[in-house]
């Protein structure tokens, strides 16, 4: 039994002598593959879609912290008749 894993296309080729396996294990293994595959895809996509807005989630949250310091820093630095 050779395994060929192709990470740039997520491509899974599984090859099988004849002689070693029967018609009804070699249609299974196939299945199995094809929907190890399918699970693949689904996370791959799944991670594409949420890691982009988990990156703008935080720079949005330390921008945020960044402009409160600053803000709270120049308010500290006025005196109480400029507050009032």
């Amino acid at each position: 039994m050779i395994h060929h894993f192709s990470t740039w296309n997520l491509s899974l080729s599984l090859e099988f002598r004849a002689s070693s396996l029967s018609l009804p294990e070699q249609s299974l293994i196939h299945h199995f593959s094809t929907w190890n595959l399918s699970y693949v895809h689904m996370v791959v996509g799944t991670l594409r879609h949420s890691i982009p807005k988990s990156v703008v989630y935080c720079q949005v949250r330390e921008a945020k912290r960044n402009l409160l310091d600053r803000f709270f820093t120049e308010l500290g630095a006025k005196e109480g008749r400029q507050l009032g």
